[in-house]
């Protein structure tokens, strides 16, 4: 699904996932009957060698296990009883890879309890290869699911192969940090999931998942986030929720940023061992089991992915009007960037655009889109797509025409000037400039909690406004003449205490990018400023409580009044008869 709004770009594509493999463990009918899990099922061996196969086979309290047998077929039916392993309720047995190579031979287990109850797996099948062919299967492990949201924060790693992996060597990293690395004192089953929590997590690892231990570190959800799995130093897989790509190539001073979405879990989808969604709101976090099969997928991975090829995806997409023009590419009157991300087994995908063919130039591409047709203020609609064999990504974007030799004004003519509670929560951005200002990458806070960034493809026009619908209010109403920002979760009580921040883009090595550039508040006047974010949701310390919004009289200058008439992308009143806010919010020197 795509939202096509002006100047927004909200790409919500929701691919379909492909269906999981089939886990050779066969749940009986009838409950009385062995339960049996492969523990260890390799789906290929060197020829001519023993493979050796474990099972952990369980049946109901009263009864016993009779007998446990491997049969297999390699081009004649055989079996060979299966003798008791080392692990509590674990059997084993082995027998010859055939040859030659490409040669195959499937099997399957048989438990008999003392009841008379029989029940088999599912049955597996072997591909003999050449000697050294069989991977080390620690490579093979993959992440599968990272939760940062609520009680649950973990990482959860997942084992596909058919073999019993010993996690000595494997090392998970948090924002090119080192977290932990395992010893052989922990293993992982086939086809079983691990998980290692953060410290604040409230859960308990399930049965029949492993658990990988408890980091002192946080997982945060509202801050960009880099996880790494790696095995002898290699990265074998990793994870990244930023709008700043890279990964895993970041270091960690990076990483305090924007991600690209917040407070959600993330998962790769139930069979699939590639690609990154941010599970649905409604879904329950999985650790220790199967995920869920549908999600938004992530933009921002540029990993070295052990999967089939995927679309590819458009990201980072800017509206760069008053830039210098890219080396190598003819000026125009306006320049769009963008980032085009595809995964290590397709080719690069080509790149078209509504406007005529995209340049490439130092890693990213550009459209400079002919609009001397158009008159200054109009708009034209951009497509942008790309596509390789595994499918087609298409992306709209709205720029505006300006006239040759326009200026543009800076943050700081960008100012708060309406807030709506109640019903019709949301954040209105007045541009006080009789230019337009490029907003891409400014911040807005509530109590202290980054809730909202700027995408790096708006601008505002000169005298317009623009508006954030909070608590989920949607504001895109259509022929409307204001910047539409979108919509954020976060809602805004008019009966407690609140501060909004509106504040510049964080720019690396700038140390006085944490200053605001405007603020409201409504806190009682003998109260202090809290320190901590909670502390501002606090019942009756309001100076005044807010019924239906408050607002600027004049526009963006004025001071701040009570207001009952809702005049959200629009012109506030000159002058307001409501009851005037008189306190202001001296910058804490904080950043988000």
């Amino acid at each position: 699904m795509k939202l096509f709004r002006k100047f927004i770009i909200l790409p919500l594509t929701v691919l379909a996932m492909a269906a999981c493999s089939k886990d050779p463990k066969e749940t009986p009918a009838d409950p009385d009957a062995p339960q049996i899990v492969l523990l260890q099922s390799p789906e290929q061996w060197e020829t001519g060698k023993a493979v050796e196969i474990i099972t952990e086979v369980t049946i109901k309290a009263g009864s016993s296990i009779s007998s446990v047998t491997l049969h297999y077929n390699d081009g004649s039916a055989k079996s060979t009883t299966m003798s008791a392993a080392s692990g509590a309720n674990q059997y084993s047995a082995t027998f010859t890879v055939p040859s030659p190579v490409g040669k195959t031979a499937a099997y399957y287990v048989e438990a008999v309890g003392s009841n008379g109850k029989t029940s088999k797996s599912g049955t597996v099948t072997l591909t003999a290869v050449a000697a050294g062919v069989v991977d080390d299967a620690a490579s093979k492990l993959r992440l599968n699911e990272i939760g940062t949201s609520g009680d649950y924060k973990f990482i959860e790693i997942y084992n596909p192969t058919g073999l019993i992996v010993s996690m000595n060597g494997v090392s998970l990293w948090k924002n090119g940090e080192l977290l932990v690395s395992f010893t052989s004192s922990k293993t992982m089953p086939a086809k079983a999931y691990g998980v290692f929590r953060a410290k604040e997590s409230k859960f308990t690892v399930p049965a029949g998942a492993v658990d990988l231990g408890v980091t002192e570190t946080g997982l945060s959800g509202s801050k960009s986030l880099s996880v790494e799995l790696r095995y002898g130093g290699d990265v074998i897989d990793a994870f990244a929720n930023t709008v700043n790509p890279g990964v895993p190539q970041m270091t960690s001073a990076d990483w305090d940023d924007t991600p690209e979405t917040e407070g959600a879990n993330f998962i790769r989808p139930k069979g699939q061992t590639y690609g990154w969604y941010a599970a649905p709101s409604t879904a329950a976090a999985t650790p220790g089991k199967e995920n869920g099969s549908s999600g938004t997928r992530l933009k921002h991975q540029l990993l070295k992915e052990d999967a089939v090829a995927c679309p590819p995806y458009i990201a980072n997409i800017a509206i760069n009007p008053d830039k210098a023009t890219p080396t190598g590419l003819t000026p125009g009157d306006n320049i769009i960037r963008f980032k085009v991300y595809y995964d290590a087994h397709s080719a690069e995908p080509s790149v078209v655009s509504s406007n005529g063919n995209p340049a490439k130039t130092g890693g990213m591409w550009y459209v400079m889109p002919t609009l001397s047709g158009s008159a200054a203020g109009t708009e034209t609609t951009i497509t942008l797509t790309a596509s390789n064999a595994a499918g087609l990504t298409s992306e709209k974007i709205t720029v505006l025409a300006f006239a040759a030799g326009t200026t543009f004004g800076t943050y700081s003519d960008i100012r708060l000037n309406e807030i709506r509670t109640s019903t019709k929560d949301g954040i209105e951005l007045y541009n006080t400039s009789s230019k337009p200002v490029v907003i891409a990458g400014m911040r807005i806070r509530k109590n202290k909690d980054r809730i909202f960034t700027v995408p790096g493809y708006m601008v505002m026009k000169a005298g317009g406004y623009a508006v954030l619908g909070c608590n989920g209010k949607d504001y895109s109403t259509a022929g409307t003449a204001y910047l539409n920002l979108g919509t954020v979760a976060n809602g805004l009580s008019g009966s407690k205490s609140l501060l909004i921040e509106l504040r510049k883009p964080k720019i690396e090595g700038d140390l006085t990018n944490s200053t605001n550039i405007d603020a409201f508040v409504n806190i009682a006047t003998s109260v202090a400023y809290p320190d901590k974010n909670s502390a501002w949701d606090t019942e009756n310390l309001v100076q005044w409580p807010i019924t239906n919004g408050a607002g600027r009289a004049p526009n963006g200058s004025g001071a701040w009044y009570l207001f009952s008439t809702d005049t959200m992308g629009a012109s506030n009143p000159t002058t307001s008869s409501g009851s005037k806010f008189t306190q202001t919010y001296h910058q804490d020197g904080t950043d988000d």
